[in-house]
């Protein structure tokens, strides 16, 4: 179901997550993978964003929190089944940026999210089409791969320069 997100444009970015990275559609299962807000990390309207605006696309929403772990080793009990019955996965949870070395399954829809607050996913940045991001990574990444040397500086001093071996390309 496509969402009026001028109506809601809170939800602007939570629907840009869903529907058009996660390409999620009306009748699916998500499993929305969240880190309590008590740790201080993610903030809870973030949380209900995912949660209410994927409700509003028609979605089947099951709630999995997951604590942080700074040493994750395998995935925690029952995850593995609960992505298994889930449509597509979405994780608002440091522990998920650890997970990501664990190769899941292939086929397996999962997406996890970098924004920390409501705000900054709602922001003019979160909204921005994903697919658009997806061209302009293209050519960035044409841009470095095509280079012959890459030159990176800012004026608080970072400053390093290399060469991309074109062997581990895409890696």
């Amino acid at each position: 179901m496509a969402l009026d997100i001028k109506s809601k444009p809170q939800f602007a970015g939570a629907y840009n997550l869903l529907a058009n990275c996660g390409e999620a559609q009306s009748g699916e299962r998500l499993l929305l993978c969240y880190e309590p807000s008590n740790l201080g990390y993610y903030d809870q309207k973030i949380i209900d964003d995912v949660h209410n605006c994927a409700l509003e696309m028609g979605l089947a929403v099951t709630l999995c929190e997951l604590g942080f772990d700074p040493y994750v080793a395998q995935l925690p009990a029952g995850l593995d089944q609960a992505m298994d019955s889930a449509d597509l996965t979405v994780f608002l949870a440091r522990t998920a940026d650890q997970m990501r070395f664990f190769n899941f399954k292939v086929g397996q829809r999962y997406i996890i999210s970098y924004a920390l607050t409501g705000a900054s996913l709602a922001s003019a940045f979160g909204a921005v089409n994903y697919e658009a991001t997806q061209r302009l990574k293209s050519v960035v990444d044409q841009a470095i791969f095509s280079a012959e040397k890459i030159d990176i500086s800012c004026p608080a001093g970072t400053a390093f320069s290399g060469v991309i071996n074109q062997a581990s390309e895409g890696q």
